[in-house]
């Protein structure tokens, strides 16, 4: 198990996590809240275009984000990102403008369903255990946004 320290603020919780720069080839550390209720994790466009990605305009809408604003959302793949000093590989963001916002970096369901979790407010610690292979990343060679383990997975409720 590994334990991340928290960062409990009135009704939110951040942790601290790295997202690798394409700019100049390093991590940089961000504080991101983690949000059970989040599908998709989510970035603030500027922090996308700080480290160097690209980003496309996202396929399907996104509910419940922002309240009532219409916020324009995109997909992101950032090549490396950490979590706990647990290096994840690529992992996928959705990203929009989040300036009006008091979290810059949200951290969903995409990333979170990858861990067994508990938050331990005695010790302000996120206590993670991998549900996978740590010995077996992806790298972007092999990353598929829709099938690989952080990526965005998309559901068709029809029948």
């Amino acid at each position: 198990m590994i334990g991340v320290e928290i960062f409990p603020k009135y009704n939110k919780i951040d942790v601290e996590i790295e997202i690798w720069s394409c700019i100049d080839n390093r991590f940089y550390k961000l504080s991101a809240l983690l949000d059970t209720g989040a599908s998709i994790s989510h970035v603030n466009l500027s922090i996308v275009d700080n480290l160097g990605y690209d980003y496309t305009e996202a396929l399907y809408p996104v509910h419940g984000f922002g309240g009532t604003k219409n916020n324009k959302v995109y997909n992101t793949i950032f090549h490396r990102f950490r979590l706990g000093g647990i290096e994840l590989g690529p992992v996928c963001f959705h990203a929009s403008d989040l300036s009006e916002f008091s979290s810059q970096v949200i951290l969903g369901y995409n990333i979170l369903k990858e861990f067994n979790f508990t938050v331990n407010f005695d010790k302000n610690l996120l206590e993670l255990s991998p549900r996978f292979d740590l010995n077996c990343i992806d790298t972007m060679d092999n990353f598929s946004p829709n099938f690989s383990r952080f990526g965005i997975y998309f559901t068709d409720n029809k029948k």
